[in-house]
C-alpha cells in the first residue's frame, strides 16, 4: 500500500514539476481534483455493496480499473493488493 501511496506522490509531483513556483493553493486544488477522481472511482462499488473500506483500497491498489477492484474484491480480497 505504500507503494501506492509514493506513486500518487510522484505522479502529483510530476504534473506539479519540479515545485518551483507551485502556490499552495494549486497544490490545494491537485489534491482536489484527485480526490475528486478517488471518490468518483469508488461509487460503482459502494453501489455493487462492497464495504467503505474495501473500495478505497481496491481503488488506491487499481485506480479507476473498477473490473480489476470488483475482481480482487469479488473472491481474493482477503489476498495482498499489488
Amino acid at each position: 500500500m505504500a507503494e501506492k501511496v509514493e506513486e500518487a506522490a510522484i505522479a502529483v509531483n510530476s504534473f506539479l514539476g519540479d515545485g518551483s513556483g507551485v502556490t499552495p493553493a494549486r497544490r490545494r486544488c491537485v489534491a482536489a481534483i484527485l480526490r475528486h477522481k478517488a471518490d468518483a472511482a469508488i461509487v460503482p462499488l459502494r453501489n455493487m455493496g462492497f464495504p467503505d473500506w474495501q473500495c478505497r483500497a481496491a481503488i488506491m491498489s487499481f485506480g479507476s480499473n473498477v473490473d480489476a477492484a470488483v475482481s480482487w474484491q469479488g473472491g481474493h480480497s482477503e489476498q495482498p493488493l499489488h
